[in-house]
């Protein structure tokens, strides 16, 4: 049996992002950049920041203990606590650990905790900007009713450097080196929070794409009451620099397998 399942996508482009700290003569069209997709438009007050470390939730290190998140605004550096010797608190040795090299396990760890607009202070701003460029300015898709059946928005996270950070901070005492010089002092998590006011407002165009979905299923001969999912995307990292950019895993080897498996199935 063969199913095409017609569905809608909404195409965004990428996001027109203000900001604006209040009380503050920071030049924001150079220091600030959102670096994931609202997949809709938003405006918000925030009127204040949980300061939550570096985001990382271990067995021994844990940043989020005892500290209420849901709904707000929170601030996390990027890496992870380092002591005077160079190892990290969370490794254990001089090698970083996953949560310094993989971005997506902080983010995930926010979501968890239902935080609604995550800053990320990146040390080495620029840098950071040049890697995630393509992501910033590449078009985005999202189903079309996918809102609708969560009921839920998803998390804004953005990327922002020191100097965004200490101006929301306020105090040197609390600036992200003071902070940072802190945590790696003592090993242990530190969170503060600071009454601030900053208006964000994100603005996309969306246009619906009409596609489709290909199922094919066939039934086993033996154990009818279970199934086995076998599955692949066509499309990758679409385009970069204007050339197309597919990932061979997802767009080439993954839907040829796929089609080469339902031919073996269907003729067994």
């Amino acid at each position: 049996m063969v199913i095409f399942k017609h569905f809608h996508y909404l195409f965004f482009s990428p996001n027109k992002f203000k900001w604006q700290l209040i009380r503050s003569r920071l030049n924001k069209t150079k220091i600030i950049f959102q670096a994931y997709t609202v997949l809709e438009d938003a405006s918000y007050e925030l009127n204040e920041v949980v300061f939550a470390g570096y985001g990382i939730n271990t067995l021994n290190y844990n940043d989020y203990k005892d500290l209420d998140v849901k709904n707000k605004t929170v601030m996390i550096m990027s890496g992870e606590p380092i002591d005077a010797k160079g190892k990290s608190y969370i490794s254990q040795n001089e090698v970083p650990s996953d949560w310094a090299r993989n971005y997506r396990m902080k983010l995930t760890e926010a979501r968890k905790a239902e935080v609604k607009v995550l800053l990320v202070v990146e040390k080495n701003f620029k840098e950071s900007f040049k890697e995630l460029e393509h992501r910033i300015t590449s078009y985005k898709m999202s189903l079309a009713n996918e809102k609708k059946e969560t009921g839920k928005q998803g998390m804004i996270v953005i990327s922002i450097s020191e100097e965004v950070a200490n101006a929301i901070l306020k105090s040197k005492k609390n600036s992200c080196a003071k902070l940072q010089e802190k945590i790696s002092k003592s090993g242990k998590p530190l969170n503060k929070k600071v009454k601030t006011k900053i208006v964000l407002n994100v603005k996309q165009e969306t246009n619906t794409v009409n596609t489709e979905n290909v199922l094919a299923f066939v039934e086993g001969t033996d154990l009818k009451d279970e199934i086995i999912v076998i599955t692949a995307h066509y499309d990758h990292l679409g385009k970069h620099d204007g050339v197309v950019y597919n990932g061979a895993d997802d767009n080439g080897s993954g839907t040829v397998a796929v089609i080469e498996l339902a031919k073996v199935f269907c003729k067994s």
